[in-house]
């Protein structure tokens, strides 16, 4: 199927979700960096810093969520 074939099919949305998802794929290496640096100083440092990441990457959940929700595409799968 087609970049506009897809487009057509499942609207603008889809474009933009992807788009964040890629984003945020890039943006989460450097989180998982620093989580296994905060377990080399010690365990508790590490579970920390874990968990203060956890919290930070709810909102870039419903960011990425938010317009997978708006296109037409259903249960993952187009």
């Amino acid at each position: 199927m087609s970049y506009l074939n897809i487009i057509k099919k499942y609207g603008k949305h889809l474009k933009t979700a992807l788009l964040l998802a890629l984003a945020l794929s890039a943006h989460n290496f450097p989180e998982g960096l620093a989580i296994g640096t905060g377990f080399i100083k010690g365990i508790n440092f590490g579970l920390k810093i874990a968990i203060v990441i956890a919290f930070h990457d709810i909102p870039e959940g419903a960011a990425v969520a938010a317009p997978l929700l708006q296109s037409s595409l259903k249960g993952g799968r187009y």
